[in-house]
């Protein structure tokens, strides 16, 4: 009797240990989260406007407006004239969700460019989505109609959802952007 009661102590005592680790592992990250939060979104916001130029040709700064199609950066040259708008949107590939920065020029009738902020696909297959090669296939294609895998963009073997997550966030931008009262 005396072994099962020291047994079950044992395993108490295990259990105890494992719960208390749990919960200061958990408070952890919770608080490294919190704390690192703004940080990772003033990175994120920097990135984005330094990809703007890249994105819409002509282009030096931009303004972040909100709109109920979320946020769009609107693009201007250095007299402030409107060169294009860049909305971030994002798909769900292979490997878990990507990131995207959508350019367009100032009717939002073209695609002027094309970048893959974040995305954590398959290095040397579904990664290959970041290609720039492949990312300016958008720019040669009109917006009327929607783009598709295999006939007006490439697909990438061996990478299909990851190419086509980049296609159908295209499309969802542009299919915002089509709504000009909604989107702006």
């Amino acid at each position: 009797m005396n072994a099962a009661l020291a047994k079950c102590k044992l395993h108490l005592k295990r259990s105890a240990l494992l719960l208390c680790l749990s919960l200061i592992i958990g408070v952890s990250l919770g608080a490294a989260d919190l704390l690192l939060s703004p940080r990772i979104l003033a990175n994120r916001e920097a990135e984005t406007t330094g990809q703007i130029p890249a994105l819409v040709p002509g282009s030096t700064h931009s303004r972040r407006q909100t709109s109920p199609a979320g946020d769009i950066h609107a693009a201007f040259n250095e007299t402030d004239a409107l060169q294009g708008w860049v909305l971030p949107v994002s798909g769900r590939g292979f490997a878990g969700p990507i990131e995207l920065l959508i350019g367009l020029t100032p009717a939002r009738e073209r695609v002027t460019g094309v970048y893959i902020l974040a995305q954590s696909e398959t290095p040397g297959l579904g990664s290959r989505i970041t290609s720039p090669t492949w990312l300016n296939e958008f720019k040669t294609r009109p917006e009327s109609g929607r783009y598709r895998l295999g006939r007006d963009i490439d697909g990438l073997s061996g990478a299909t959802i990851s190419s086509a997550a980049v296609v159908d966030a295209v499309n969802q931008a542009l299919d915002t952007l089509a709504k000009p009262q909604e989107a702006f």
